[in-house]
């Protein structure tokens, strides 16, 4: 079933309802903002709700749909969506993210910009599709769902980290994360039988994105499967180097997480272990996993539209690797024209088997590899291109308020 041509493009004839989570100093303001772009848009708002209490967002769209919107805007970070797109499951309404949040992962995968600008004229444009929910549960997410690191980071991370640096304090998060992170020993059910392996990591993707970084090519929004991906083993270098790939877009190398597709398992792991749905701590080990075909309609861009960059890693991963081959010597300590260079020890790698350990060492030296692989591609140029483009956007002023944090003398 795909949206009548009366909804494609005719948002504006519809009763619709602003639903912003305004927990946040920066939500209240931006609720204010959306409202103010939707009527210069020439969408006119029936309703609108700044809602305080993130636990109320569901029962406010619930109340809505009651009252008979036809178009929910739903305004906040993935956690907000996850929660909320559920309750459009066999309605006739129309679900239109608006990306408030740190990471967006829903509405990049959508082709939806993390401007509110963007997200304001694709949602008046009103293009509507219609897109998978995954279960766990009974907890729907749209986007993602991950054992291991994500329910870690997402435990202990600091309020002040988030607010402060973003996705940058993110990224800083899950470095420190990784050292005191374990292995657990992961059991998977499905109609293909039973699965048991060491992992550090077990990703759920309805969607291509997580953490607002592009980590699939395969997985769909509405192709009526999830795709599973396994970092097998008990190497936290192979972990750390399957997302440092994934930053870098390089999402094919050999050695890198495991994909499987499905549309229903049993998933349990020794020891138990905590489930991050889009961002949100909501489950634990052993749970059911499931998908929902066609569940809802959402507002997407027109398929004709520029697809979006890839979050992230293409505004810092890119920008730091433009510093290495083909910049002057005077840039990063230890770099010339070939890439990083060995220790000038005995003229051995930098890396000590000894200190590694036996266990790591492969995956290490496979990590390290990598790099110079791509130190030597010739790529830098194109990769300080992408990162000049996506900096112009609110990865920008997320640097410049640790920039200006920093020469504050705050901590976190």
């Amino acid at each position: 079933m795909e949206p009548t041509p009366q909804q494609a493009g005719a948002t504006a004839s519809l009763r619709a309802a602003l639903i912003v989570n305004t927990h946040s100093r920066k939500g209240a303001d931006q609720f204010v903002q959306a409202q103010s772009l939707f009527a210069a848009a020439g969408l006119p708002l029936a309703e609108a709700h700044g809602v305080r209490d993130p636990s109320q967002m569901r029962v406010t769209v619930e109340k809505a749909l009651a009252d008979g919107a036809q178009l929910l805007i739903v305004g906040g970070g993935d956690g907000s969506i996850s929660t909320t797109i559920g309750a459009l499951i066999g309605s006739e309404a129309i679900f239109a993210p608006l990306p408030l949040g740190t990471a967006n992962s829903f509405a990049r995968g959508l082709g939806i910009g993390p401007g509110i600008e963007e997200a304001v004229a694709t949602i008046a444009a009103g293009h509507a599709i219609w897109v998978d929910l995954a279960e766990i549960d009974g907890n729907m997410f749209a986007n993602s769902a991950a054992m291991g690191m994500p329910p870690m980071i997402g435990d202990t991370i600091p309020p002040k980290v988030k607010r402060w640096f973003g996705r940058v304090g993110y990224l800083g998060w899950a470095i420190y994360s990784l050292i005191r992170f374990r292995p657990f020993r992961l059991t998977l059910e499905s109609p293909d039988g039973t699965e048991q392996c060491w992992a550090t990591e077990l990703r759920m993707l309805n969607g291509q994105y997580t953490g607002g970084i592009k980590v699939s090519d395969e997985a769909q929004l509405d192709d009526g499967a999830i795709l599973i991906q396994i970092v097998s083993g008990k190497s936290k270098w192979s972990l750390a180097r399957d997302w440092y790939l994934r930053l870098l877009g390089l999402r094919r190398r050999e050695g890198m997480a495991r994909e499987i597709k499905l549309t229903q398992a049993r998933i349990d792991a020794h020891p138990r272990q905590k489930v991050a749905i889009d961002g949100e701590v909501l489950a634990r080990t052993p749970f059911n996993l499931s998908i929902h075909r066609h569940a809802v309609q959402v507002i997407a861009p027109h398929p004709d539209a520029a697809p979006q960059g890839e979050g992230i890693g293409a505004a810092l991963l890119s920008a730091a690797q433009s510093l290495m081959p083909g910049e002057p010597a005077q840039g990063l300590a230890g770099l010339d024209n070939n890439g990083p260079q060995r220790s000038p020890q005995s003229g051995r790698n930098t890396m000590d088997k000894q200190k590694i350990g036996e266990g790591n060492y492969e995956a290490a030296e496979e990590f390290q590899n990598e790099q110079h692989e791509f130190a030597k591609s010739g790529k830098a140029e194109q990769k300080a291109r992408e990162a000049a483009d996506a900096l112009d956007g609110p990865e920008a002023e997320e640097l410049e308020k640790a920039r200006k944090a920093s020469a504050d003398g705050h901590s976190v």
